[in-house]
């Protein structure tokens, strides 16, 4: 049998033991809803990312002109290690410019969150900015590689 003082040590222990489970069985689930939260985040900013990239695509929609000053192009997005995801060609004559540019502002804000909230990596690889060209009534994006 155990002397009191013993007896006294033991129970601290078992009680410092099981408050200590306690708090890491509470820190764990505090831990857990704060990446679910995240990951809440990142999902919804990717699901906004995508639909205000295919807002943006139906804004311009096909990039019809009747003469190539109606030609514009388009930096969308921006990538990790700077410069934009792609480019887009698009024609004032069939595009709401005010709302496409609004769209395109948004899109790249969020983007930017993205990069800086998920620490983004990137290629670091630089998309060259295509010639812009009228070709068959269609504004067009052409890569200079291939002129």
């Amino acid at each position: 049998m155990l002397n009191k003082r013993t007896q006294g040590f033991v129970l601290l222990c078992c009680i410092t033991a099981v408050l200590g489970c306690v708090d890491a069985e509470q820190s764990g689930a505090v831990s857990q809803a704060e990446t679910s939260v995240t990951l809440n985040t990142d999902q919804e900013r990717q699901t906004q990312l995508a639909a205000l990239d295919q807002q943006i695509r139906s804004t311009v929609g096909f990039p019809r002109a009747s003469e190539f000053s109606q030609c514009r192009l388009l930096e969308v997005g921006m990538r990790a290690c700077g410069g934009p995801e792609y480019y887009m060609a698009y024609s004032t004559q069939v595009t709401d410019e005010a709302t496409l540019l609004q769209l395109v502002e948004q899109y790249n804000r969020l983007r930017q969150e993205h990069i800086e909230a998920t620490q983004e990596v990137s290629t670091c690889e630089m998309i060259p900015r295509p010639q812009l060209v009228l070709e068959g009534g269609l504004c067009q994006a052409v890569s200079t590689s291939y002129m």
